[in-house]
C-alpha cells in the first residue's frame, strides 16, 4: 500500500496492527522488525506503533530474546503499561530477580503500575528466594502507587513468611487482606495452618 502510495487512511491503524501479530504468531520476527521501521513513517497514529512495540517485544519474550526485546524497549518513546508487563514477566520467567525488579522500578518511574498478575509474578519469585521483605516492600509500593493486589498475591506472601517460621506476621497479612476486601480461601488457611504446625504453636 505504503509503496504504490496508497495514503494512509482512518482504520490503517487495524491493519498495520494485524500484520504485525499475524507476522509475530508466525514467528517472522526480523519481518517483524522491517515492518515496524515502515510504520515510523509521518501520519501513522502513534498508538498503533506502541501496539505494535508490543507485539514484537512479546514475540521476542516468547522466543527468549528478552536482551533483544529490552533494547527494543529502549527505542520507544512512551512505552506503557503492557510493555512493563511483557518485560517483568519475562525476566521473572528466567528466574532473574535482579533485573525484573530494575523493571519494575523503571515501571513506576515512567508512571506505570504493572497489573496484579505481573506483580504475583516478582512476589512469587522473591519469596522462593526467602526475600519476603523485598516482596512485602514489591507490594506496599504496588498499593500506594494505586495498584490492585489479589489473594494469590496475599497467599503468596502469607506462604514466604510461613516458610520463613514467622506465622505470627503472617496472620497480619491474612487481616490485612480481608480489610482490603481479597477474601481469604482455602489455600490461604492451609499454608496458616501447616504454618503454625511447623512452628510448634498448635493452639
Amino acid at each position: 500500500m505504503m509503496e504504490s502510495g496508497v495514503e494512509a487512511l482512518e482504520g490503517d491503524d487495524y491493519t498495520f496492527g494485524i500484520l504485525m501479530k499475524g507476522l509475530c504468531l508466525t514467528n517472522r520476527i526480523d519481518e517483524g522488525f522491517k515492518h515496524l521501521a515502515a510504520m515510523k513513517s509521518p501520519g501513522l497514529i502513534p498508538n498503533t506503533v506502541v501496539y505494535s512495540y508490543n507485539t514484537l517485544l512479546h514475540a521476542l519474550c516468547k522466543n527468549g530474546k528478552v536482551g533483544r526485546a529490552r533494547s527494543l524497549m529502549n527505542e520507544m518513546l512512551e512505552p506503557n503499561k503492557v510493555t512493563f508487563n511483557i518485560l517483568i514477566s519475562a525476566y521473572c520467567h528466567e528466574g532473574n530477580v535482579v533485573q525484573a525488579l530494575v523493571m519494575l522500578e523503571k515501571s513506576f518511574g515512567n508512571g506505570c503500575v504493572p497489573d496484579v498478575i505481573t506483580v504475583t509474578k516478582v512476589i512469587v519469585i522473591l519469596c522462593n528466594e526467602s526475600h519476603v521483605t523485598e516482596a512485602v516492600e514489591v507490594l506496599e509500593r504496588v498499593k500506594s502507587s494505586g495498584g490492585s493486589v489479589d489473594v494469590v498475591a496475599y497467599n503468596t506472601l502469607i506462604k514466604g513468611f510461613c516458610k520463613k517460621r514467622k506465622a505470627k506476621i503472617a496472620v497480619g497479612y491474612l487481616k490485612e487482606m480481608e480489610r482490603k476486601g481479597s477474601l481469604p480461601n482455602v489455600e490461604t488457611y492451609n499454608v496458616l495452618i501447616s504454618g503454625f504446625c511447623e512452628s510448634g504453636m498448635l493452639d
